[in-house]
């Protein structure tokens, strides 16, 4: 199946940021989360959600388009206060992040998993889960040693982040075939152009 979202952040919770294209440039800036059909097929390919619970939840949408619009708005919600919180680290994104956290982990209890490590089941399933599963992802991720690896694209108005996981931490780019290729074409015709000036 051809993936819709793009996937290059190193880490699927962290890849739920990447889905506004042009964060950065408020005329430009889009939104690729349109529906609980797009929330959903996120949420497959990101590995939250398995089929049987996508099948269920698609006819819990259908029944309901107003707790499905609703869902939409609070997993975009939830994944733009996440951005402000471990990204730009806003206070006021961070108390934001902090009441879905509480929802998210009131929804859930702890259960022993494979390995000696826990995991959390979900109380039901819900057009909310994959925003409370999202939620506590990102609490993982920021509680873990991979947050300091976290770096936002130098492109001036792409926005997207990624875990530098590059031996020298050096990656700029979130990818290097497409901001990276445009900024470097940016600096050569620039050098260029001084070069003739």
């Amino acid at each position: 199946m051809t993936e819709r979202f793009a996937h290059v952040s190193g880490s699927s919770a962290l890849d739920a940021l990447n889905t506004v294209d042009w964060r950065l440039d408020p005329e430009r800036s889009s939104e690729q989360l349109t529906g609980i059909g797009e929330v959903l097929d996120w949420c497959v390919e990101a590995g939250m959600l398995g089929p049987d619970e996508v099948a269920t939840l698609r006819g819990d949408a259908r029944d309901h388009p107003r707790l499905a619009a609703e869902a939409v708005s609070a997993f975009r919600a939830a994944r733009d206060s996440a951005y402000g919180a471990m990204v730009e680290h806003d206070e006021n994104a961070i108390a934001d992040f902090q009441t879905h956290q509480r929802e998210a982990f009131s929804r859930a209890c702890p259960h022993p998993a494979d390995g000696g490590r826990w995991t959390w089941l979900d109380d039901a399933l819900t057009l909310r889960t994959p925003t409370h599963r999202l939620v506590r992802a990102l609490t993982d991720l920021a509680q873990s040693d991979d947050v300091l690896r976290l770096h936002r694209c130098e492109d001036d108005v792409c926005g997207w982040v990624f875990l530098d996981t590059s031996p020298r931490r050096n990656r700029r780019w979130c990818a290097a075939n497409d901001c990276g290729d445009r900024n470097r074409a940016r600096a050569y015709y620039k050098r260029k152009s001084a070069q003739r000036d």
